[in-house]
């Protein structure tokens, strides 16, 4: 399962249909040459999404994909308190939260995976890929 982010990390609201569409091309493309497989997954930066980026996505197979749980460490990730980290991915998880965004460039959200995973273990959460998340048909069997 291969999902893309964007090449520049914009508000997609506010950049130009040109710049949309070069977003996405690109990033399919960079992602196609890299690793020979098309993306079928897409998270917005910022969570910013509008009706543009829904249908340009729609139009080209490629599944939007949102949170509901927030690690913030992008607020915490390298402060002197990045424990809140499990602070807000808790307090998410108790509000029903199932899909988690987190940023693998954070020394201290990758110190902390076990134990959001034993969180949400503990929550009665079963740990998936985002395809068997949403259950697409095409997701293939965990190994």
């Amino acid at each position: 399962q291969i999902g893309f982010h964007s090449q520049t990390h914009p508000y997609f609201s506010s950049v130009s249909d040109a710049d949309l569409d070069w977003q996405i091309d690109s990033s399919i493309a960079t992602i196609q040459q890299v690793l020979n497989v098309t993306p079928s997954y897409f998270r917005p930066p910022f969570g910013n999404v509008d009706s543009r980026l829904r249908q340009r996505l729609a139009d080209r197979g490629i599944k939007n994909i949102m949170w509901s749980i927030d690690v913030e460490d992008w607020m915490y990730g390298t402060s002197t308190t990045p424990e809140k980290q499990l602070t807000a991915f808790n307090d998410d998880l108790k509000r029903g939260g199932n899909i988690v965004v987190m940023h693998y460039l954070y020394q201290s959200t990758t110190n902390y995976l076990d134990n959001f995973i034993k969180s949400a273990k503990a929550a009665g959460k079963k740990v998936v890929r985002v395809d068997q998340c949403l259950g697409d048909p095409n997701a293939p069997p965990i190994a």
